[in-house]
């Protein structure tokens, strides 16, 4: 791979690891990384908790012992704000507002779109007598 496409990915993992100080090197490793991941994700779902754990579990290796200490900070302020948006979705009425939706549109089809479709199938010529339509 070229350097014009490689300087792209170094970057973001500049701007968004800033606080780690990374060296050249440990920017490339980690830009490599993410590239993978990406691939890996085609296939395979990972939960938010998972990928922070495959994070940790691989910047254990590539970051020393003061980036590591400054990621672990950082990882945890990230756990602790995901969770409480979790609690704020939690104790929101938008899935409530959404379960009724889905409700509100399970009955529409129940009560108006089916029948309707269905007495209009049914009373369709060609059903009751085959030989009324152009293709017997």
């Amino acid at each position: 791979m070229d350097d014009q496409n490689e300087q792209p990915s170094i970057g973001w993992v500049y701007a968004l690891w800033r606080h780690l100080d990374l060296t050249p090197e440990q920017a490339q490793k980690i830009a490599d990384i993410d590239k993978n991941e990406q691939i890996l994700a085609r296939n395979w779902f990972l939960s938010i908790w998972e990928r922070w754990d495959y994070e940790f579990f691989v910047f254990k290796d590539i970051l020393d012992i003061n980036q590591l200490a400054r990621y672990v900070d950082k990882r945890g302020q990230r756990i602790k704000d995901h969770e409480q948006s979790l609690i704020e979705d939690d104790n929101s009425d938008l899935i409530l507002r959404r379960i009724q939706k889905a409700l509100a549109e399970i009955n529409y089809l129940e009560t108006d779109f089916l029948p309707a479709t269905s007495k209009k199938f049914l009373n369709h010529h060609s059903i009751n007598d085959p030989r009324q339509t152009k293709y017997h």
